[in-house]
């Protein structure tokens, strides 16, 4: 394929349109393409074709500060089992994560060459909520009338399996994920309105883009899910000062005593909320799991993973094997198989390869000059604990995103050449 004899504005126009199609990808995970092991089968072939965009001559750069931690990740995954843990390989699942790496290394290439903008970004995020709230709405008259729900559900079967009808999950995989999404979306659109020159605050952006906020709203507050009330706060993190924080301790203490007078269903997201707040408190990991096991699930292993990878042997440093959390640690709360929370890349491939992850997941999802963006950090460390699914690579992906097209902040995305062209210039300077 040949891009010389093409326009710049054509080449401009498919460099958005595959900049674009990789952050939207990240986005959602329709049940219909999910294969084994919930694995996206979409975004397989999309990591797979990423290369393809080395045809663009915008893309043939070198990256160092995103290159050189991902290789030595990838490097890792691949070396390590092979030459101390033969006996663990799982090519699929080692492959699958150097295929992440790959991938992410090109839709940063991508991103950069873009040249898209905030306005742009806002519009992109805008059309994925309005495809989940369409999507759910559509799933939700289904329930209504008893008709098969779109896609892959049947709503009669909820009465013999036990399942909340009304807890759908529009275009992901399971209700949880999908609220987490938008609301990572939502993050980055109120960081990008807050970043804005014209600095348009908060009520008039709820008067301006009122159908957003209600879509918004509409799928976090009636798909009867916990997460749906808990990631609300992501929204509006980046528009909180003093004053705003005071509000929302007080909404965190509304929707606690309303848990109080909420009737007691194990499916009612205020009834869950207080007594998930109540077993925090408690410190007690028994009533933290027995409150919420989805969430203890994913909290409670990173102890046991944090005292089983740091133990002074040659294993902190080559790691474990594939998949070895599963068979050395004790099962999580309400599952048969351990599993090391966000130690599981450091326990299966090391303590070199868990830094380099750390350091590109830091380095795209934190900003110096906005520091609420830490939230990110944090959340991309905890859904890093599943780093061959598409989460952390989400909060990545638009972080850096956000940096570099809104921000205008390049460092990251430096080319060898501008690295050296400015370190020459501040040597000529001298």
């Amino acid at each position: 394929m040949k891009l010389a004899g093409m326009k710049p504005e054509t080449i401009n126009r498919g460099l958005q349109a595959a900049a674009i199609t990789g952050l939207v990808a990240l986005c959602i995970s329709p049940k219909i393409t999910n294969g084994p092991y919930s694995r996206n089968d979409l975004l397989i072939i999309l990591l797979v074709l990423s290369p393809l965009c080395l045809l663009f001559r915008r893309c043939r750069v070198i990256m160092p500060r995103i290159d050189l931690p991902l290789a030595v990740m990838a490097a890792c995954v691949i070396c390590f089992p092979a030459i101390f843990h033969p006996e663990t390989i799982r090519w699929g699942t080692m492959l699958y994560t150097v295929g992440w790496c790959v991938g992410f290394a090109m839709l940063a290439r991508l991103i950069t060459a873009s040249n898209l903008n905030g306005p742009d970004l806002i519009k992109v995020i805008c059309w994925i909520i309005y495809a989940y709230f369409i999507l759910l709405v559509i799933q939700q008259v289904a329930v209504l009338f008893d008709l098969p729900v779109v896609p892959m559900y049947d709503p009669r079967k909820w009465h013999v399996t036990g399942i909340k009808p009304w807890k759908l999950n529009s275009l992901h995989v399971e209700t949880s994920l999908m609220t987490f999404t938008l609301s990572v979306l939502m993050f980055y659109r109120s960081l990008i309105l807050r970043s804005d020159k014209s600095g348009i605050s908060f009520a008039e952006d709820i008067k301006r883009n009122w159908k957003v906020w209600c879509a918004y709203l509409w799928v976090m507050l009636t798909t009867y899910s916990l997460g749906g009330i808990i990631f609300l706060i992501l929204a509006f993190l980046p528009r909180i000062n003093r004053k705003g924080l005071i509000a929302l301790v007080g909404v965190a203490a509304l929707l606690y005593i309303a848990g109080w007078f909420a009737p007691e269903n194990m499916h009612n997201p205020l009834q869950r909320f207080n007594t998930l707040t109540q077993a925090v408190l408690s410190g007690d990991k028994d009533a933290i799991a027995n409150a919420d096991s989805s969430l203890s699930d994913r909290l409670l292993p990173n102890v046991s993973g944090f005292k089983a990878m740091f133990t002074p042997s040659a294993d902190l440093i080559i790691g474990h094997g594939v998949d070895s959390d599963a068979r050395d640690l004790p099962p999580r709360p309400f599952c048969k198989t351990g599993f090391a929370g966000f130690f599981t890349l450091g326990y299966m491939y090391g303590l070199i390869c868990i830094i380099a992850f750390w350091t590109v997941l830091v380095r795209t999802s934190f900003s110096r000059r906005y520091p609420v963006t830490i939230f990110m950090t944090l959340l991309a460390l905890q859904v890093s604990i599943e780093f061959n699914l598409q989460n952390c690579w989400l909060i990545m992906a638009w972080g850096l995103a956000f940096r570099t097209l809104v921000l205008g902040d390049k460092t990251l995305t430096s080319s060898c050449w501008c690295i050296n062209k400015k370190h020459l210039q501040s040597s000529a300077a001298k």
